[in-house]
């Protein structure tokens, strides 16, 4: 999957001793605008939950810009299904604040997942015990493991602070259960403390 990284250093005219940090957003085609296989079936930043029990189809109904992603479980699903992102190229440990905007269609529910994948997949804890780690991945994500969101008819902004995974990595995941469906817009991954005129010395 294409993934960036797109933190990067620019110099400065004005105080050329100093340079400065963007503060793009990580997250490739968050705001749904770009698909390779028009008007329905997955676009090309987006991949299917392993199941792939669900498939999602542009809609203009969007937060903003001209687009959203409709998602849409099938009824067979028998746990949880959605869509996904990997950012790759960040730094185990970091701070980064995720966000999205979703609205529901079919359902009352939808969940944000993290996991970070690699030799050993990671999966990021809510609550519990191990509430703000990353622990081993167990076969499924448990409850704790899983934030679900009240949706409502309107598109709310649901935000996530997390730190890059064990493998350097994010992966992130919209999901909902059997015969339900939601719409997501506008999902943005920013490192935190990066603003645009961040000092770096």
């Amino acid at each position: 999957m294409t993934s960036r990284n797109d933190v990067q250093l620019r110099d400065e005219n004005v105080r050329s001793a100093e340079s400065y940090i963007d503060d793009s957003d990580i997250a490739v085609n968050g705001g749904f605008e770009t698909w390779s296989l028009a008007p329905m079936y997955n676009d090309e930043y987006w991949d299917y939950a392993s199941s792939a029990h669900c498939f999602q189809i542009w809609t203009t109904d969007s937060q903003t810009g001209t687009y959203a992603d409709l998602v849409i479980i099938y009824p067979e699903e028998e746990s949880i299904s959605g869509i996904g992102q990997t950012i790759s190229g960040l730094t185990s440990g970091d701070n980064y604040t995720i966000s999205a905007y979703l609205k529901r269609v079919s359902s009352s529910d939808a969940c944000y997942i993290f996991l970070s994948p690699g030799g050993t997949d990671y999966v990021w804890n809510f609550t519990g015990v191990n509430a703000g780690t990353w622990t081993v991945l167990v076969g499924s994500p448990s409850s704790d493991q899983i934030s679900w969101m009240g949706l409502t008819d309107a598109y709310v902004q649901y935000t996530k602070a997390i730190t890059a995974g064990p493998n350097n990595n994010i992966q992130i995941y919209f999901c909902s259960t059997a015969s339900n469906s939601f719409k997501v817009d506008n999902v943005s991954c920013k490192k935190d403390g990066i603003g645009p005129e961040t000092v770096q010395n």
